[in-house]
């Protein structure tokens, strides 16, 4: 087995600015090397949808450790899988992700919204890469997310999911589908996420969080953040010591990351460009010997006229806030600011019972009254 073990890149500095195409190197590697290990024991078809009860002997034949090491390692391949299908991705613009991260959670969203996604099992490349607090107390930041369909048992009980031996599965069992597919009842995440040292200058780890979404109510964001929360269940290979106070913010973390990034690509108003190479393609000779390389695949461009909006503001209100002028009385009338993108719905179609999702971006207010003096103060809880 160790033969066929690669070494870890980590530790590794951990970047300043991390961009797509180091996002996709990093999860590369990892898949890479599961998919070439399962091949190796004769296992690839774990992965594929299609297990054979020859295949299920063979993966008991191992020691109980390295079971597990299959069972999670195929886990984490599957959506993976699945998004090899169509190769969808989304690189988000990181002004875009640090407005989506603080959207407003009380507004009631319906569930046929959710099934308004235009691509099929996409990968969501996060360089802006919102900080997380992880379970075990160390810090880190989400970088990625896999989006993939599920019939899950524990939204529903017309559905009964049964092992290879008949049993029934428990409730945090999930059949994975593709997104769009008509049975299913949540989506599948998979978020990936970098694991800091304490200081915050190392990658030493790289964490993979599963989780379901279910799409069958109307809710709000806090709402189906809960439900996707009380949902969770903690693998039983966890070798890192859990924090139980830790464990809530952790998880809504999480959801709230990839719940409202997902409610940006299904809104009307969302930018999504044209697919791009995720970098140039490789030049290779037949007769090198060297492995073939992967080829380049497409990325859309996700939210960066919104994102690019956002960071201009932010930069002329960090250039005001520091010009030295002192804050002032602005009366009744409300102060020159920006308003934050949002989300907000409107009723369309005949009898107007049909609702569109769209966002709005920066918004300036009141900016013909802003006469260089008064300064608007927020404070920050």
């Amino acid at each position: 087995m160790a033969d066929y073990q690669t070494p870890p890149p980590y530790p590794a500095p951990v970047l300043p600015r991390i961009q797509p195409s180091q996002i996709i190197d990093g999860i590369r590697y990892f898949t890479d090397s599961g998919f070439s290990w399962l091949t190796h024991l004769g296992l690839s078809s774990m992965v594929s949808g299609n297990v054979t009860e020859d295949v299920i002997q063979a993966a008991m034949r191992f020691p109980a450790r390295i079971q597990e090491t299959i069972v999670t390692t195929s886990r984490d391949l599957m959506p993976v899988r699945r998004w090899q299908e169509h190769r969808e991705s989304y690189a988000v613009h990181p002004g875009t992700t640090a407005s989506m991260v603080r959207l407003k959670s009380d507004m009631q969203i319906p569930a046929s919204a959710l099934r308004g996604l235009r691509h099929s099992d996409p990968l969501f490349l996060l360089p802006g890469a919102p900080v997380i607090r992880h379970a075990d107390g160390r810090p880190g930041r989400v970088l990625a997310f896999y989006l993939t369909g599920a019939i899950s048992t524990h939204y529903t009980t017309d559905v009964t999911l049964q092992g290879r031996d008949g049993r029934e599965l428990p409730s945090s069992a999930s059949l994975s589908l593709s997104t769009h597919d008509p049975k299913i009842n949540s989506y599948h995440v998979m978020a990936i996420s970098e694991v800091h040292s304490e200081d915050g200058r190392m990658v030493v780890d790289m964490d993979y969080s599963h989780f379901n979404i279910p799409i069958l109510d109307d809710f709000t964001l806090d709402e189906i953040v809960e439900e996707t929360v009380h949902g969770f269940s903690w693998g039983m290979g966890l070798t890192a010591p859990v924090a139980d106070d830790l464990k809530e913010p952790y998880l809504r973390r999480q959801a709230t990351v990839a719940l409202t990034h997902l409610l940006y690509v299904i809104s009307k108003s969302a930018e999504i460009g044209e697919p791009k190479n995720d970098r140039p393609p490789a030049k290779w000779k037949k007769a090198s010997g060297t492995p073939k390389p992967d080829k380049p695949f497409k990325i859309r461009p996700t939210g960066y006229r919104m994102g690019a909006a956002i960071e201009a503001f932010q930069r002329r209100a960090r250039a005001g806030a520091t010009s030295g002028i002192q804050p002032g009385a602005t009366g009744r009338k409300m102060p020159a600011h920006i308003r934050s993108p949002h989300q907000h719905l409107y009723r369309v179609g005949p009898g107007r019972q049909e609702i569109d999702l769209k966002f709005l971006g920066p918004i300036p207010v009141n900016q013909s009254a802003n006469d260089g003096r008064t300064v608007t103060i927020h404070p920050v809880k």
